[in-house]
C-alpha cells in the first residue's frame, strides 16, 4: 500500500506539473552537438516541458547551460559519452517520466545541477563514469521507478550503477526508501560502502553485487527488510561478511516470470569472494524463496556462523537442492545452519570441500534419517560420503544422552520388553534406540507409543527422538 502511495504521489506531482507547464517535443529529440544545445531556447522558445525523450550523445557536447529553464522530461533522459563536468542547466528539472541514464561520461565530475530533481519515473542507470565520487547532489531525489521488458523476458531495471572508477559510496540518495525494479552494483573498483542508501527498506527484485574489490561488508543497507527476488554476490575480493545487512529478514529467490528458470537463477548465491569469513550480520535473515542457498569458492570462508536463523530455504531449480555448498577451501564446519527446520524437507549437496568434516547438523542428520536427501562427496573424512554423516549424527546423539538429563520418560523402566513412551511427540518425528555400544537397532520415521525390545537381549538402550528441530533423550533397561 504505501508504494502504490508513493506512485500515485509522483504521478499526481507529475501531472500538476504538466498543467502549467508549457509542452513541446513529444516526438521527443537528440543532441549531438553543444550548438544544438546552446540553440535549444532560439529553436524550442518557451518550452519547459519535453514530452519525449531527450538524449545527448558525443564528446562535442561540453556543458548543458543551453537547457536551463526544462522543468520535466516525460520521456527517458539519455547522457551518453559527452564531455561535461557537471549537470548544471538541468537546475530547474523536477522530474524524468521514464529512465535517466548517465553512461561513459569521462569528465564528469559529480550531478550538480540537479538539486531540484524529485523523481524518476523509469530506472536509474550509471555506468562508466570514472570520475564520480557520490551522488551528494541529488538529496531531493525520493522516487526511482522501473523498466520492465516483456518482449522476450520480463527483465525489468531499476538500479544500476556499474564501472563507476571513483565512486567511494552513495552519498545523496538518503531520500529513496525503495527500489522497485533488479538492483546492480558491479564493477565500481573503489566502492567501499552502501552509504547513502541507509533508508531503503525494499528491493522488489533482485540484488547484484559483482566485482567491486574494496567493498569489505554491506553498511550503508542496515534498514534493508527484504530482497523480492535473488541476491547475488560474487567476486567482491575484499568482502569479509554481511555486516550491515542486520535487518534482512527475507530473501524471495528466482523470478519465475523468466521463460528459463534453470539458468543461473539461484535465490542467495555467494561465490568467488576470497576473504568471506563468515556470514556474521544475517542473524535475522529466516527465509529464502524458490532459488535456494549457494555457497561456492569462498576460499577463506570457515564456518557458516550468521546463517542460523533459518526457518525455510526454497529449491534451486539447476542443481535440485535447497543448499549447495561446494569448492570452499577453508571450510570446515556446517555449523550455523543447526537451526534451519526441516518442514519444508530440504535436499544437501556438499561437494569438494577439502576441510569439511563436521556436517552432522541437526537438519541432516534428520534428512538421513527420514528421506536420505543428502549428497556428500570430496570432502574432509567424516562428512565424505553419508555414511560417514550419518554415524557421526549416531555418535553424538548417543553422547548427547550420557551428557544431558533424561527428557524421555518410559514405563514400565526397567522393562521386560514392551515399554510406553510417556512423552507425546508429534508424529512426524523420528525414533532412533541404540544398544549399549551405540549401535542402531531400531530406526523410525514416526514415534509409536508402545516399543517392543522382545527380540533383543537383555541389557541398557538409549532412546533418541529428533522432532521440531531438537533431539530429546531417554535410557531403558530390558531384564
Amino acid at each position: 500500500m504505501k508504494k502504490i502511495l508513493v506512485i500515485i504521489t509522483a504521478l499526481l506531482f507529475f501531472f500538476v506539473h504538466n498543467s502549467v507547464a508549457q509542452g513541446c517535443i513529444p516526438g521527443g529529440i537528440a543532441f549531438y552537438s553543444q550548438e544544438e544545445i546552446d540553440n535549444f531556447h532560439i529553436n524550442y522558445p518557451g518550452c519547459t516541458e519535453i514530452e519525449g525523450t531527450l538524449e545527448l550523445y558525443g564528446e562535442e557536447i561540453t556543458n548543458l547551460d543551453g537547457l536551463l529553464g526544462i522543468k520535466s522530461i516525460e520521456g527517458d533522459l539519455s547522457i551518453n559519452y559527452t564531455t561535461i563536468t557537471s549537470l548544471k542547466g538541468l537546475d530547474s528539472l523536477h522530474v524524468i517520466g521514464l529512465n535517466f541514464e548517465v553512461a561513459e561520461c569521462s569528465a564528469l565530475l559529480d550531478f550538480n545541477g540537479l538539486q531540484k530533481l524529485d523523481t524518476i519515473g523509469g530506472a536509474f542507470m550509471i555506468w562508466g563514469n570514472p570520475l564520480i565520487t557520490d551522488f551528494a547532489e541529488m538529496e531531493s531525489l525520493r522516487y526511482i521507478g522501473v523498466d520492465c521488458d516483456y518482449d522476450w523476458v520480463t527483465y525489468c531495471n531499476g538500479f544500476q550503477v556499474n564501472g563507476n572508477e571513483s565512486l567511494i559510496n552513495f552519498h545523496g540518495l538518503e531520500n529513496v526508501t525503495a527500489l522497485l525494479g533488479d538492483c546492480e552494483v558491479m564493477d565500481n573498483p573503489s566502492l567501499i560502502s552502501f552509504s547513502g542508501l541507509d533508508n531503503i527498506i525494499d528491493i522488489d527484485l533482485a540484488f547484484y553485487i559483482y566485482n567491486n574489490p574494496l567493498l569489505s561488508n554491506f553498511e550503508g543497507l542496515n534498514n534493508l527488510k527484504q530482497i523480492g527476488d535473488w541476491f547475488h554476490v560474487l567476486n567482491n575480493n575484499s568482502l569479509l561478511n554481511f555486516t550491515g545487512l542486520d535487518s534482512l529478514e527475507y530473501i524471495g529467490g528466482s523470478n519465475l516470470t523468466d521463460p528459463n528458470p534453470y539458468e543461473s537463477k539461484r535465490g542467495f548465491r555467494i561465490a568467488n569472494n576470497p576473504e568471506l569469513i563468515n556470514f556474521n550480520g544475517l542473524e535475522k535473515l529466516n527465509k529464502i524463496g524458490t532459488g535456494g542457498l549457494t555457497i561456492e569458492n569462498n576460499n577463506s570462508l570457515i564456518n557458516l556462523q550468521g546463517l542460523s536463523g533459518f526457518e525455510f530455504i526454497g529449491i534451486n531449480f539447476a542443481s535440485s537442492a535447497h543448499v549447495l555448498i561446494k569448492n570452499n577451501a577453508s571450510l570446515s564446519s556446517l555449523q550455523g545452519l543447526g537451526d534451519l527446520e526441516d518442514s519444508n524437507n530440504p535436499f544437501f549437496i556438499f561437494q569438494s570441500n577439502p576441510n569439511l568434516s563436521i556436517c552432522d547438523i541437526s537438519p541432516v542428520c534428520a534428512q538421513i534419517a527420514s528421506s536420505g536427501h543428502v549428497i556428500a562427496s570430496g570432502n574432509a573424512s567424516g562428512c565424505n560420503s553419508v555414511s560417514q554423516i550419518d554415524l557421526a549424527c549416531q555418535t553424538n546423539a548417543v553422547s548427547a544422552m550420557e551428557q544431558e538429563d533424561l527428557e524421555i520418560q518410559v514405563f514400565p523402566n526397567p522393562c521386560f520388553g514392551k515399554f510406553l513412551i510417556k512423552t507425546p511427540y508429534p508424529v512426524q518425528s523420528q525414533l532412533f534406540i541404540y544398544d549399549h555400544s551405540g549401535t542402531p537397532i531400531i530406526r523410525a520415521s514416526k514415534v509409536e507409543k508402545e516399543i517392543d525390545l522382545s527380540s533383543f537381549p537383555d541389557g541398557l538402550y538409549f532412546i533418541s527422538i529428533f522432532s521440531e528441530g531438537r533431539w530429546y533423550q531417554g535410557k531403558v533397561v530390558k531384564q
